[in-house]
């Protein structure tokens, strides 16, 4: 019985889901809030449901965020489903895929799913740390820089120490993926586009990120150089290379979001 009503009610329409988003959304959202549609799986959802989320999506222009393929489990019930044209094909054919999009892990993508997601400008945030403790794999991010496919990051409530460190996380990032050997390897300059300009259009669906500049958004992280370079000679380092092997929350000295510390 337990079960049953935790579990198995009678869930809303989709319908009345997308109701129910807008009447969240008209309550809570202003400048630094912005809601955005997240079925949290579509294995868990009927096709009726994502066609709505795509529709509501493209008509209120906002972001759609959801996990994909984050397991081998997930992998193999997408080949089963969906054996003749697959599974992120058929998630194109439902609208679903867009700019607006963002898929969390990506873990068990193919090539040609990279390749069809690049061409309708969805995204994947790669939840790196996450993905090793819970044994899931590591994201096929040269497959991605491949294809031409943006990515963002994130931590997905299990990053490295249970702290919900991005800085940290942009390191493991970092070093997994640009190993001497791949195909493709992230540079810095990819990963601080996938830690800053992705990783914010697929909350807000807006592109002007990333950037000290007029018009920009007035947010800025300032780190306290002299903590983490302590032990350095000054000079003799080169700062990027501190930042992303040294960085972490502790050494967060100030916080500017919109203008506002």
């Amino acid at each position: 019985e337990a079960i049953r009503k935790t579990w198995l009610y009678d869930f809303p329409t989709p319908a009345q889901y997308m109701a129910l988003v807008r009447d969240i959304a008209a309550r809570i959202e202003g400048p630094t809030v912005n809601v955005v549609l997240a079925p949290n799986s579509p294995q868990a959802c009927t096709d009726a449901l994502l066609e709505a989320t795509a529709a509501e999506s493209a008509a209120m222009g906002r972001p759609v965020q959801t996990h994909l393929l984050e397991t081998a489990i997930q992998r193999e019930w997408a080949d089963a489903t969906y054996p003749d044209g697959g599974f992120i094909p058929h998630l194109a054919k439902l609208g679903l895929l867009s700019p607006r999009f963002s898929g969390a892990h990506g873990v068990w993508l193919r090539p040609a799913d990279c390749e069809v997601m690049a061409r309708n400008g969805a995204a994947i945030i790669v939840n790196t740390s996450s993905n090793l403790r819970l044994r899931s794999g590591i994201a096929p991010v040269a497959d991605y820089l491949a294809a031409g496919m943006p990515f963002g990051l994130g931590v997905d409530s299990f990053g490295i120490d249970d702290d919900d460190d991005i800085l940290r996380e942009m390191r493991v990032m970092h070093w997994l993926h640009s190993l001497d050997r791949l195909p493709r390897r992230l540079d810095v300059a990819g990963l601080f586009q996938a830690a800053h300009r992705t990783g914010f259009r697929a909350c807000t669906g807006r592109d002007d990120y990333g950037a000290i500049a007029l018009g920009a958004p007035a947010d800025l992280l300032v780190l306290d150089w002299d903590a983490m370079a302590h032990d350095l000679i000054e000079g003799m380092q080169d700062e990027m290379e501190v930042l992303l092997t040294r960085a972490t929350t502790r050494h967060v000295k100030h916080l500017f979001v919109a203008g506002r510390q």
